[in-house]
């Protein structure tokens, strides 16, 4: 089972990415941190943990539902935990922006 960096990613303009999915018959602990690299202007993001079958942010599934991050500004959301096959979806709202995002934490078999 994985543990420390579960997931690193890059998402410019307005994009909706899957950033992290729990293998199956695994139990995942996470913290997401998201980063605004931009200079001048801050960043706009939904969060939310989604089922295997969800591609986007259903209203059910945001556990964020509007965070703004400020220029050269850091956001993170901790004890997240996560079932098998669920994921972390993040939507950036900014057309003009680059954010990064890391996943860290760890997997553990489910009983």
């Amino acid at each position: 089972m994985a543990s420390g960096t579960l997931s690193r990613q890059s998402i410019s303009g307005i994009t909706t990415a899957t950033v992290y999915t729990v293998p199956s018959s695994t139990t995942t602990s996470a913290l997401i941190a998201i980063t605004n690299s931009n200079l001048t202007t801050s960043a706009s993001v939904k969060i939310g943990i989604s089922s295997a079958s969800e591609t986007s942010i259903s209203d059910a599934s945001l556990i964020e539902s509007r965070v703004d991050i400020p220029a050269m500004g850091v956001y993170e959301r901790g004890g997240i935990v996560m079932g098998a096959t669920e994921k972390i979806i993040i939507e950036s709202l900014n057309s003009s922006n680059t954010i990064s995002v890391r996943v860290q934490g760890y997997e553990e078999a489910s009983s």
